[in-house]
């Protein structure tokens, strides 16, 4: 008997196990159908979930699950790109802060609709550029100033009178 045969539902080992980058892509794929989000979040973050799991990951009603997938470098870059576009900000705001993303994403999320999440995709921009604090740059429509006086990161363009924090 295989081990999938075997194995007894128990969300704590289904925890553990999906995480496991040796895990057998069969219990990866059980593990994705988890009532659990907190399994899936697990199945999406493992760079051993195959791409056309993780496609469907991307996908999950949990927005938690689907910034995982695309924090996932194992990611399709066509999924990174299309969650870029998701219709919630709190999985843009995480793409948006992390630097290993394909830069096309990024300047992407400098002219998202939601002022943090443009906000942030420049500082991120700007902490590859190895320019903290400073974007002289345009990117996206956006310049990102500081004000000294105000010790405020002020959004300039499509998100014009918006207060990054």
């Amino acid at each position: 008997m295989s081990n999938f045969t075997l194995h007894k539902s128990n969300k704590f080992d289904d925890y553990l196990q999906a995480c496991d980058p040796d895990c057998e892509p069969a219990l990866l794929r059980r593990f994705a159908e988890s009532p659990s989000q907190r399994v899936r979040l697990r199945v999406a973050e493992n760079q051993s979930t195959p791409a056309d799991l993780l496609e469907k990951l991307s996908q999950d009603p949990d927005p938690d699950v689907r910034l995982a997938v695309g924090a996932n470098p194992r990611a399709p870059v066509d999924i990174t790109y299309a969650l870029a576009f998701d219709a919630d900000p709190t999985v843009r705001y995480g793409l948006a802060e992390d630097a290993s993303l394909p830069p096309g994403v990024l300047r992407i999320l400098c002219r998202d609709q939601n002022p943090y999440v443009a906000c942030r995709a420049m500082r991120t921009i700007e902490a590859l550029n190895g320019r903290p604090g400073l974007c002289k740059e345009p990117v996206g429509g956006n310049v990102l100033e500081f004000d000294r006086e105000h010790r405020r990161d002020y959004c300039r363009g499509a998100t014009a009178g918006y207060i990054c924090s």
